[in-house]
């Protein structure tokens, strides 16, 4: 009677066990589904002169991503300057040493678009030919991702994949450190996270 007793509670006890594995996290990629937010201003360093706040937002829905980024010029981040856009696909990769606790993220571009919302700033993208378009206007969207937008955004060909990083937890999603240069993330995966996080929608 015993050995039975032990038996049912050692088999009930191993039913429990693999019941508790079936509970195991989703993958990462899966976990970061949704809407992710710059909680606030965040500053973005300096190009030409112009000191650069901007505001991020992600949206991942497995394998796809896409991103809008308002850039400003003033700390308040009262009004976009300009809105950048793209979207791509995505996967995660390993989980990484360096930095602790982040795992492997490339993002693949298919698309990157630009609005320029102060008229002031239209001069400077027309002299540097920005999408290898002369016709800018405040307010109109143009398709970049062919031409890019030097000094500020490369193109789909030349930088069709950025490796970065990325690390989840139960409050925030944290990116890498992201370099304020036209290359970007497109040759070299970042060491470190962003000072700040995304908060979900």
């Amino acid at each position: 009677m015993n050995r039975l007793f032990l038996r049912a509670v050692g088999g009930a006890s191993l039913v429990s066990v693999l019941a508790g594995c079936g509970t195991a996290l989703p993958p990462l990629a899966d976990r970061m589904t949704g809407t992710w937010a710059s909680p606030g201003c965040e500053l973005g360093g300096t190009i030409m002169g112009f000191s650069l706040y901007y505001r991020r937002e992600y949206t991942f829905t497995n394998p796809m991503w896409k991103q809008i980024g308002s850039i400003y010029l003033d700390q308040t981040c009262f009004f976009p300057a300009m809105v950048l856009e793209a979207k791509g696909t995505y996967d995660v990769g390993a989980e990484l040493a360096v930095p602790m606790g982040a795992s492997e993220l490339n993002f693949t571009y298919t698309e990157r678009k630009l609005t320029v919302n102060l008229p002031m700033l239209v001069p400077l993208l027309n002299m540097v030919m920005c999408g290898a378009s002369s016709t800018w206007a405040a307010g109109v969207s143009k398709d970049i991702g062919a031409a890019g937008c030097a000094p500020f955004v490369p193109s789909n060909t030349s930088c069709p994949k950025e490796f970065d990083v990325v690390k989840l937890d139960e409050t925030s999603l944290t990116l890498g450190q992201r370099p304020m240069t036209l290359d970007g993330l497109c040759t070299t995966r970042p060491a470190s996270l962003a000072s700040s996080g995304l908060t979900k929608k």
